[in-house]
């Protein structure tokens, strides 16, 4: 996830916009999915507050083995 977050991070800063949601897809192993959505507490394009809440968003994506 921190990769991803990096990625989205730069690619923010990048086009000079920032980020007031973060939605993630998760794909399990048996092809289900789980879709999240979290705001940040404000709008940004810092790596840190991305993953900081990529990481609380995937809290409780349960044991299943992910795709």
């Amino acid at each position: 996830m921190l990769a991803l977050a990096e990625q989205l991070g730069a690619r923010l800063r990048k086009e000079r916009q920032v980020s007031g949601r973060l939605s993630m897809t998760v794909r399990y192993a048996d092809r289900s999915t789980t879709v999240r959505t979290r705001r940040l507490p404000e709008p940004t394009s810092h790596t840190a507050a991305l993953a900081r809440t990529a990481y609380e968003n995937g809290v409780g994506t349960g044991s299943r083995a992910v795709a």
